[in-house]
């Protein structure tokens, strides 16, 4: 009896190390975010996919979602082959080649689902309308203005992070050559506001890999983006709390 017990403590000793070494691997481990956008002209439409990994790989979370805009913002990034003058057959370059990233996306199509209609975002767990995602977008802004303490703590809390990847590859044209190097000259400058303003946030461990290719046989938009943060459990958790408090203010309107 005094040899089972003996056993039966032991074992439970070895689970309790078991699960405290656990604990301590999901508590410790960086949460690992990764964000990755897609253009495809000629569907018209963005297309994305976010992981959420934890404890080094043991848990996993995905989330796939395409996004179809209105016609007239479809119509300026990638006009259809009838609406945009086209170079003589004599004088043209070929398209280029679709990017091929390190992770290819997957669609909801190759499942046999219908396409989104245009104008709304659609993820695996529903259909969403634009104005649906600008009225979250603008109660998020609307609480950072309501509620400032909770918008510095957010950013203390995510200042713990690092950008570990930061990747940009586009390629746009509007089938004239002045115009398009104009309009590659106004991206370089965007990109390069947007990658300083992402920075003030969670600090880059990397230089990040920008590339925008003027395309001057044609019209059109092609590209991909790609960005991975890790950040600690204990302070995403805090920067989650703090961004529903800030969505919850704006939300009820103070």
């Amino acid at each position: 009896m005094e040899m089972f017990g003996g056993r039966l403590g032991f074992a439970l000793g070895v689970a309790g190390i078991a699960a405290l070494f656990a604990g301590l691997l999901l508590f410790l481990a960086p949460i690992r975010l990764r964000l990755a956008l897609t253009w495809e002209e000629r569907e018209r439409r963005l297309l994305g996919e976010a992981d959420v990994v934890l404890a080094l790989g043991i848990v996993r979370r995905s989330l796939r979602f395409r996004l179809a805009p209105p016609e007239p913002l479809c119509n300026l990034v990638s006009p259809r082959p009838g609406g945009s003058p086209v170079p003589s057959d004599d004088h043209r370059t070929p398209d280029p080649e679709p990017f091929v990233g390190e992770h290819t996306l997957r669609t909801s199509d190759e499942e046999g689902k219908p396409a989104s209609a245009e104008g709304v975002m659609q993820t695996e767990r529903g259909r969403y309308s634009l104005a649906e995602v600008g009225e979250r977008v603008r109660a998020v802004l609307h609480g950072r203005r309501e509620y400032p303490a909770a918008y510095a703590r957010l950013r203390r809390a995510l200042r713990h992070g690092r950008i570990e990847r930061l990747s940009v590859r586009l390629a746009v044209g509007t089938g004239d050559a002045v115009t398009t190097a104009y309009l590659v000259g106004l991206l370089w400058g965007i990109l390069g506001v947007l990658v300083g303003w992402a920075s003030s946030y969670v600090p880059l461990s990397h230089r990040p890999a920008l590339s925008i290719r003027p395309v001057f046989s044609r019209a059109g938009l092609t590209g991909e983006a790609e960005g991975i943060v890790q950040i600690p459990p204990v302070h995403a958790i805090r920067a989650a709390l703090f961004f529903y408090q800030m969505y919850r203010k704006g939300r009820d309107g103070g």
